[in-house]
Parts: C-alpha cells; structure tokens; sequence
C-alpha cells in the first residue's frame, strides 16, 4: 500500500515519458501542416491550421503541473491555471496513462471537457511508463473522491 501524503505535487512532460508517441504526434502535425499549405490554401492557412491543432494538442506537447491537497486540485499548464475543489468531483477512473475526475455520476463523453484528466507523473527513481507515480496519485484521490465501479463486472459475464 503506498503511503498517503498531506499534500501531492509533481509535473508531467508526455513527450519525455512517451518519445515515441511524441514522434509520431510531430510527424503528423507537419504532414497535416504541408497538406495545408500546399493544399488548401497556402502558407497562412498553413501556419493558422497548424498552431490550431498544437493547440488542441497542448496537452500532450506541453508540461503540466499538478498540486493535490485536501480541499481540491490546481493544474497548470503555460498561461493556464485551474483549481478545482473535491466537492466539484463525484467519480473518477483511470487507465494506465492517467486519472480522468469527472463531475458526473459515471463516465460521459463530455468528460474531456468537463472533468480533469490527470497524467501520472514519473518516479524519482525509473522512466518510462512502468516508473510512474499511478499508485500514490489514485491512493490519494480515493481519499476524497469515490471511484466509479460499473453496475455489472463484465469480467464474470464474458468469462
């Protein structure tokens, strides 16, 4: 069981932790913004098209911070800065890159929107996905926040 702290702070750079995806997300935005200006429409387009979509993907291509105490959550990321009280949160549930708080009951397609998706930060000690803080960060929401469990285990229903 990992140990609870008072407080939790870390921050995140995906393109470290995932080279390989970062690759690929670079790859693709420069074939996107060669399509643009080649295209539809030439360099202006171009430029316009592709700071657009890094900025739809800022959250992959820049770092984030995240600080957890007990009344709620801060996360920035470059201009931005977002605290949320736990009171804001009624579930949450994760998958092996992060932990997405939603303010819904169970999870909805407007969680990206609505909720907060929380990377999982790397270890002092290991990089890459295996050394990352996961444990410590889902022990310490619990605290504050219920995870959701589905009504049915699919598990025993498919074998």
């Amino acid at each position: 069981m990992p140990e609870v702290d008072d407080e939790l702070s870390w921050w995140v750079y995906p393109p470290a932790l995932y080279p390989w995806r970062a690759l690929a997300g670079v790859v693709v935005l420069s074939l996107v913004v060669i399509f643009l200006i080649y295209y539809a429409g030439g360099p202006a387009v171009g430029i316009i098209g592709g700071g657009v979509i890094f900025f739809v993907l800022n959250g992959f291509f820049l770092p984030s911070s995240y600080s957890l105490d007990g009344e709620g959550l801060v996360w920035r990321r470059l201009f931005f800065r977002f605290r949320r009280p736990w009171s804001h949160f009624q579930c949450y549930y994760a998958d092996r890159f992060g932990v997405m708080l939603t303010p819904s009951h169970r999870p909805s397609r407007l969680d990206p929107w609505r909720g907060m998706n929380l990377w999982f930060g790397p270890t002092d000690g290991e990089k890459g996905p295996k050394g990352t803080n996961r444990d410590r960060v889902l022990a310490f929401i619990k605290r504050h926040v219920k995870p959701y469990r589905p009504p049915v285990d699919h598990r025993d229903v498919l074998g």
